[in-house]
């Protein structure tokens, strides 16, 4: 059996043009540190080619990397942007972290409704992330009327989902 170490070296020999997925593997590894030491600026290099090259999931984490300062400064605007691509194409951790862009006026104009109408999207597909953002929503009145028992709907079916 294989160490993480030995996995990660053969997947770095294999990781070639046009294999996205072993290509995102090996971003993900350098960003946490598996099997190889943790390099932010080379994992966020090879998620920006893959974002470039349309891959939603690879978007979706260089908008994160964006927007919590690892492996580049802080910038919400280019975060927003990254997460609004992935949402374009339909994934729905990018269109929830797009969402809270619009709810928080992070990189883009705040725009609450168009928060909640975003995460009532998500949340049809069952992000608990989106359910929880929901019944915050409600529960402040946060792109809707505020409506106690609204958000206590949507906080028990983020619990159901494990949130």
């Amino acid at each position: 059996m294989q160490t993480v170490r030995e996995q990660v070296r053969e997947l770095q020999r294999t990781a070639g043009p046009g294999e996205a997925v072993s290509q995102y593997t090996l971003a993900l590894c350098n960003l946490h540190g598996h099997g190889l030491e943790q390099n932010d600026v080379e994992a966020v290099r090879l998620l920006h080619l893959l974002a470039e090259q349309g891959l939603a999931c690879a978007q979706t984490r260089l908008g994160i990397c964006h927007r919590d300062s690892q492996g580049v400064l802080r910038d919400d605007a280019e975060a927003a942007k990254w997460f609004r691509r992935a949402a374009e194409q339909g994934q729905a951790s990018g269109l929830h972290e797009f969402a809270m862009c619009n709810l928080h006026g992070e990189g883009v104009a705040q725009d609450e409704v168009e928060a909640v109408r975003s995460f009532h999207l998500v949340a049809g597909q069952g992000d608990k992330n989106s359910l929880y953002s929901l019944g915050i929503c409600y529960n402040r009145g946060e792109g809707c009327e505020q409506d106690f028992a609204e958000a206590a709907r949507w906080w028990q079916l983020a619990a159901e989902q494990g949130h």
